[in-house]
């Protein structure tokens, strides 16, 4: 038999933990009621989950390597899924040989094709609740105590024998959940409300001493993984083919993160990344910022034949610091709000040694001038080409040049007042007579401090055309009228030019044609975030 494509694609996924067949003759066992003490579920019985399970505070669940877990289909609050609940603990200790895999009730583990390959929502999936400290809450109350708490999106805030057991924050940053490895989690997230689903793996204020490595999630409904708060650190995660956000990020979570893999399907996706630094449309700026990190990841978008695909968004004062990470095949790139955008500028969020490669909007070439990227030697600084997609530059206060000459460019800060008659960048047109290469450049420039008061009338820039050779196609000149001095240089895209007297720097950049955006070379290392 001929297999499809799409057959093809599933059976190459899956195949790791499909290595190790089930025990064709293992018990099974219904779980029905919530767990208390320690329980221990063997490899060789398989247990189907019956509605909501709780592990709570005090229990203990250890999960031998090589067992399956099933969520027996539902809907609603009727689905199953399985709660770690505030001071309780889940050792879910896989092995690479021997994963432990959490799937629905109807998936036949011996037959790769039996479900077909975008299928979702057949259960709920996992959610833990730690006690590490919240900025902001997204339920009225929690918000006004001390500490503060929020109750799972979508769940009642119930209580077991006193116990509220879908709540989560607290004031232990150090907080131990126990041990997720090797686990892959299958065609989770069923609807509990409209807009509410359970994601394949919620993390919630989950702290520092937790484990979560290994972790494959595939076709969830929802997010694959998503961080309400925290600073559990993670490594080796894959999501693939949610329905929503690949790795979701809300609630001042502040982990480290390495060698993540996304990879959206062409069906349903939403954004690569979503990064919040609190609830969406609450924010206020509190402590503890969302000032998370993530290593060595790749995001692959669905493709560049289909519309509707983001690398990523940061909101609500998210501050992200990313590094030698890849990001392809997606439609848009990035988009910065405001809020988020004051960490980007005041050097909080950083970006350093990414790759952006491949966009397209339905198939058309997207020009990286239309994209999100960062240039400069200092932290914070975004092109001008990304703060007029983003709103934040107006297109009256770009000039586009046609002669050699000098011309005056004032610093814009995110959020700053524009004045109508002030340009802040300058766009210098493909081809002859300024220079003979395929893509547009754009200078803007940065200021070391803002308010710096030896830029407040801007910075007169020289731009003529160089015939010194073909590798000196033209010349920047901070300081016009000099003689060729050092701060006179060839144009080099993603080169920073500086004039450290006055503490300010212009960076170019270039669309179209780059295979990746200026400034975000290949990693020549693998950085490892400290433990």
């Amino acid at each position: 038999m001929i297999k499809t494509k799409e057959t093809t694609l599933k059976v190459l996924l899956l195949s790791a933990s499909l290595l190790l067949a089930p025990n064709l003759t293992a018990d099974t066992i219904q779980v029905t009621a919530n767990l208390t003490g320690t329980t221990t579920w063997y490899n060789t019985n398989e247990y189907v989950l019956n509605g909501f399970i709780y592990v709570l505070a005090g229990g203990v669940l250890n999960i031998q390597p090589g067992t399956v877990v099933r969520g027996r289909s539902g809907v609603g609050l009727n689905s199953a899924a399985l709660f770690i609940t505030q001071g309780a603990k889940i050792f879910a200790n896989g092995t690479r040989a021997k994963p432990i895999i959490f799937t629905s009730e109807s998936d036949d583990l011996t037959d790769p094709t039996d479900i077909s390959l975008y299928t979702r929502n057949l259960w709920g999936g996992i959610v833990i609740y730690g006690r590490s400290v919240l900025n902001t809450s997204s339920d009225a109350t929690g918000n006004t105590v001390s500490p503060k708490y929020d109750v799972f999106e979508g769940l009642p805030d119930s209580q077991v024998g006193g116990q509220f057991i879908n709540r989560y924050g607290g004031t232990d940053d150090d907080d131990n959940s126990g041990v997720m490895r090797y686990c892959s989690i299958r065609y989770s997230s069923t609807v509990i409300l409209p807009n509410k689903e359970i994601n394949a793996l919620s993390l919630c204020a989950v702290g520092r001493g937790t484990t979560i490595e290994n972790i494959e999630c595939f076709a969830a409904g929802d997010d694959s993984v998503e961080f309400f708060d925290g600073t559990v650190n993670t490594k080796y995660m894959a999501s693939i083919f949610s329905d929503d956000d690949n790795f979701d990020i809300d609630q001042g979570y502040r982990g480290k993160n390495q060698f993540w893999f996304a990879l959206q399907a062409p069906d349903r996706k939403d954004n690569g990344g979503e990064w919040n630094g609190e609830p969406n449309g609450i924010a206020v700026s509190n402590a503890p910022i969302g000032n998370f990190e993530i290593y060595n990841a790749t995001y692959i978008g669905a493709g560049t034949n289909t519309t509707g695909a983001r690398a990523f968004i940061s909101r609500e004062y998210a501050a992200p610091r990313v590094f030698n990470t890849i990001f392809t095949e997606f439609n848009i790139g990035g988009n910065i709000d405001a809020r988020s955008g004051v960490h980007f500028t005041n050097g909080l969020a950083t970006f350093q040694n990414n790759i952006f490669w491949n966009f397209a909007s339905n198939g058309g070439r997207v020009e990286y001038g239309n994209e999100f990227d960062i240039m400069g030697s200092g932290p914070g600084h975004l092109n001008a080409n990304f703060k007029l997609i983003a709103g934040w530059l107006s297109e009256a206060n770009v000039l586009t040049i046609s002669n050699n000459g000098t011309y005056r460019v004032h610093a814009m800060d995110t959020g700053a007042e524009l004045e109508p008659a002030y340009f802040y960048a300058l766009r210098i047109p493909a081809g002859p007579p300024l220079h003979g290469l395929a893509s547009d450049y754009w200078l803007d420039f940065r200021q070391q401090f803002t308010n710096n008061p030896l830029a407040m009338n801007g910075v007169l820039v020289h731009w003529a055309t160089n015939t010194a050779g073909p590798d000196h196609n033209q010349l920047l000149d901070m300081n016009p009228g000099g003689v060729f001095d050092f701060r006179d240089a060839p144009l080099a895209v993603g080169r920073t030019f500086g004039d450290t007297a006055r503490a300010i720097f212009i960076t170019p950049t270039t669309r179209g044609t780059n295979t990746s955006p200026p400034g975000s070379a290949a990693p020549s290392t693998c950085r490892t975030p400290p433990r």
